[in-house]
């Protein structure tokens, strides 16, 4: 697991096969970053997922920083992907623009762009990422990015991202939080009110 090789170019999904040990691994990151950034990410996520899973089947673990996030995942089977639940993260502190109303409103507009982006057929590693303006005049910027693992079908991607969009809201948007992420093997969605955003991916200014 240790030697996963990510691919070349800016869409950094890594893969290992295990030959007769029947171990295959993942790793995967959002396009756009650094690829040494990657890299060390996957390296600091490899020893805490094989601390926590040592005798399991298929495990998954992901590590997330200021402005990116990655995961690694392994299973006896090139196929399996059969982990469910979801990982939270969230920052406590309520926004101090905008209900919860309009919060809800701007998010689930946002995953909607979103998830039309990282399902499309131009979209690079299931990804879409951008911003949109909400509140009074459109003035409140919220930030987002989504991307599902890179084998799982179109319908598949759309619910996974249906279902982050609903449990962020839950979890985060209603209590009317900064910024939160949801974590799963099959996808990821994130928010936030601070550019989350790589230097190289546009972002749409505010209406004013």
């Amino acid at each position: 697991m240790v030697n996963i090789r990510l691919g070349h170019g800016s869409d950094y999904n890594g893969f290992q096969n295990g030959g007769s040990r029947g171990v295959w691994t993942k790793a995967q990151c959002p396009p756009n970053i650094k690829k040494e950034d990657c890299q060390e990410c996957v390296r600091k996520t490899i020893p805490v997922l094989k601390k926590t899973c040592p005798k399991q089947k298929e495990g998954a673990g992901w590590s997330v920083a200021p402005k990116m996030y990655c995961m690694v995942h392994y299973a006896d089977n090139q196929t399996r992907i059969n982990l469910a639940g979801w990982v939270e993260f969230s920052t406590a502190t309520p926004v101090a623009l905008g209900t919860a109303a309009e919060l809800e409103k701007g998010l689930n507009n946002l995953a909607n762009k979103l998830k039309d982006i990282a399902t499309g057929s131009n979209s690079r590693g299931s990804y879409g990422s951008g911003s949109i303006g909400y509140g009074p005049g459109s003035r409140t910027l919220l930030y987002g990015s989504m991307q599902c693992h890179e084998d799982i079908r179109r319908d598949e991607c759309m619910a996974c991202l249906s279902e982050a969009t609903k449990l962020l809201y839950d979890c985060c948007g209603k209590l009317r939080k900064p910024s939160g992420r949801k974590l799963s093997v099959k996808c990821c969605f994130w928010y936030a009110h601070d550019n989350i955003l790589p230097t190289t991916i546009s972002v749409t200014p505010p209406h004013i």
